[in-house]
């Protein structure tokens, strides 16, 4: 009776899931928890795929939850770890995603509650764990195999459910922002492992991979999808339209003619809106992508689909897809031919089109006297051609001459080329001496799945030696949006503290901030995510909800078919 009690509580989720599967997803479970935990994993003695491959064959839907304990406890030595570094205060911590109800509340015997106990209560602590990187900084997680296969291979069945373990094992121990996650994660977690188990081909595992990156919601994972065997054939992207556009929430603008010969005969033109798509409404097509994308806000999401070349917004393979437009007052239906990758003539109007789509209209004040303009993604060129003995004396100069203006626009709207124009110059001249922009948390090494507190100077400001203080009397404008993604939103920040009057004018940034962590996963699949815990200094999130902005911006159609920069405009009214 008490075995039948054990089930029940552990998984009480939807009764079709099979018992084979939540055997797995425990198995799982308490994987990652050695793997992260266990001396033997920590330092490399025992390989955690090894074992987890070893010993997945033999978990059946018969075996209880204390003996899958034992199973994979049965090689692992009984040495505890003595060394106990000095742990830090709690206020210095984030503990939100540590939770081991998974086992302490699931109703198992005794005795094999206590052997995990015992793991956590003598964990590996140390700097050298064998999963982990020895800097809190660096990006690439050691140690882990890619295990590739041909694409028109399936992934066998044992390095399919690898693959879970790992993203589950990031999820719970890596992923600084777990305790934001849908809170049913883990009901939503055991549906795709049983699509795991039963899918029959790669394509199928990888539209089940997909949607397991996706529930992350976190921007810094969106381009796992670039890597899918068969991201044409999920994403419905084989073919191309015709025409250019731009997503909203429940309609698709349609905002440049590629092909004129298929416009014309379909009688589209810019300014229509898209309703339907295959008479399915963009509404539901886009909550049927947002399943498979992962990204940190709305915002964020509509921004990625809006962008032709990656050609993600699709419901169909055809090459003839039926849209529903709405022009002016009138709505009607259009087949509309798409683009093949085959067609040379019609492909070379694609490329012409984006070619000249690259080229980066002048801002109004790059030449303008009263006024200093610095674009994130374009400022390199400053020192591009000068040796090291000649850049500080001509950023000094660039900095001297911004001084001396009547405003300076900070343009984040894309990704620094460049991390040493505000790190270090801008902090340099105008910034004071010290300069804690932000609160960042580093993974705990002493207690994995918890994060701990940076306090060193040197994660937030360089030293420099007899800095001065240059305060700056004029106007301060950053434009900001979703293309402010992690350094250019932690850049942002650091502008926002050094000019504490500055207006930050735009839409929401992508929401993720904080350097990436990346894992290989087996089938050869990078999977990156947010590695660390980026904050304020009063603790206001920026995950998910970007930066502060003071002044929002909205784009209507006739915004953006007119190419009006709006976060200028606003700029421009505030400078008269």
């Amino acid at each position: 009776m008490v075995k039948k009690i054990v089930i029940i509580i552990l998984f009480s989720v939807p009764t079709l899931l099979s018992a084979q599967t939540k055997q797995y997803y425990f198995f799982a479970k308490t994987w990652n928890f050695i793997k992260y935990y266990h001396p033997d994993f920590a330092t490399g003695k025992i390989n955690a795929d090894s074992l987890f491959t070893a010993k997945i064959a033999g978990i059946n839907s018969e075996q209880q939850l204390e003996k899958i304990i034992n199973i994979l406890l049965s090689d692992l030595s009984k040495s505890s770890n003595k060394d106990f570094p000095k742990m830090a205060s709690d206020e210095d911590l984030l503990v939100a995603n540590q939770n081991f109800d998974w086992y302490t509340k699931a109703g198992i015997p005794s005795d094999a509650v206590e052997s995990l106990k015992s793991i956590y209560l003598n964990r590996f602590r140390g700097k050298a764990h064998f999963y982990l990187t020895k800097a809190g900084w660096e990006s690439d997680l050691p140690n882990e195999k890619p295990y590739k296969f041909s694409k028109d291979e399936q992934v066998p069945l044992a390095y399919r459910l690898l693959v879970f373990a790992k993203i589950q094992g990031a999820i719970d121990y890596l992923y600084p922002y777990k305790h934001l996650m849908s809170k049913k994660h883990e009901d939503f977690a055991l549906k795709q492992l049983d699509q795991i188990v039963s899918c029959k081909t790669r394509r199928e595992f990888e539209e089940v991979l997909a949607r397991l990156i996706a529930a992350l919601q976190d921007t810094h994972s969106f381009r796992f999808h670039e890597q899918l065997e068969f991201k044409k054939e999920i994403f419905h992207s084989m073919h191309y339209p015709p025409f250019d556009y731009k997503v909203f929430p429940n309609y698709i603008l349609i905002t440049g003619v590629i092909s004129a010969d298929a416009c014309s005969k379909a009688g589209i033109k810019p300014g229509d809106r898209i309703t339907h798509l295959n008479n399915e409404k963009i509404v539901d097509v886009l909550s049927a992508k947002r399943k498979l994308l992962s990204v940190s806000n709305e915002e964020a999401f509509i921004h990625r689909l809006s962008n032709y070349s990656a050609n993600l917004i699709w419901n169909s393979d055809s090459i003839e897809q039926k849209l529903t437009i709405k022009s002016g007052h009138h709505k009607y239906q259009r087949t509309v031919d798409f683009i093949s990758l085959g067609d040379k003539a019609r492909v070379a109007e694609v490329n012409s089109y984006l070619q000249k789509k690259k080229v980066v209209k002048e801002s109004d004040f790059q030449n303008n006297k009263d006024i200093a303009y610095f674009k994130v993604d374009h400022t390199y060129f400053l020192i591009e051609n000068l040796s090291d003995n000649e850049l500080d004396s001509k950023m000094d100069q660039v900095m001297q001459d911004a001084a001396s203006k009547k405003a300076i626009v900070f343009d984040m709207r894309g990704y620094p080329d460049w991390g040493g124009f505000i790190h270090t110059y801008i902090y340099k001249y105008f910034g004071k001496k010290e300069n804690f922009y932000h609160r960042i948390y580093f993974p705990n090494s002493n207690n994995i799945g918890t994060w701990v507190y940076q306090k060193e100077s040197i994660h937030y400001y360089p030293d420099i030696k007899d800095k001065t203080e240059h305060e700056y009397r004029g106007q301060v404008f950053i434009l900001v949006n979703s293309e402010t993604l992690s350094a250019s939103e932690l850049y942002t920040m650091n502008l926002q503290h050094i000019f504490p009057s500055s207006v930050t004018i735009g839409q929401r940034t992508a929401g993720a901030d904080g350097n990436i962590k990346t894992m290989i996963l087996p089938g050869g699949y990078k999977f990156s995510f947010t590695g660390l815990g980026v904050f304020y200094p009063t603790g206001r999130l920026t995950q998910k909800v970007g930066v502060k902005i003071d002044k929002h911006t909205r784009y209507d159609d006739q915004d953006v078919l007119s190419g009006v920069d709006k976060e200028m405009e606003i700029v421009r009214q505030l400078l008269n």
